[in-house]
């Protein structure tokens, strides 16, 4: 879910980092590097802002994505959403 600048996801049980990143899918039909922003949260946390280095084009598509993972480095969770600023 995005909501403003932030990035939220359901809590999971067992999360040790979560990797958050937002992409441009027109970059990605183009040709380049899709990853506007990327960061990693430790620990249960589960909602973290788009830092405001970057620029969200009002009426632009975006994709949110959000990898979750165990202590062992497991995928626990994973789910991306289209959102429009």
């Amino acid at each position: 879910l995005v909501s403003g600048r932030t990035v939220s996801w359901s809590a999971t049980n067992g999360v040790a980092l979560t990797l958050v990143y937002l992409l441009d899918p027109a970059i990605a039909q183009a040709s380049g590097n899709p990853v506007l922003w990327q960061t990693v949260v430790s620990g249960s946390t589960n909602s973290v802002d788009i830092a405001p280095s970057v620029v969200l084009q009002s009426g632009r598509e975006y994709v949110a994505v959000v990898g979750v993972g165990d202590a062992s480095s497991q995928r626990s969770a994973f789910d991306s959403r289209r959102f429009t600023p």
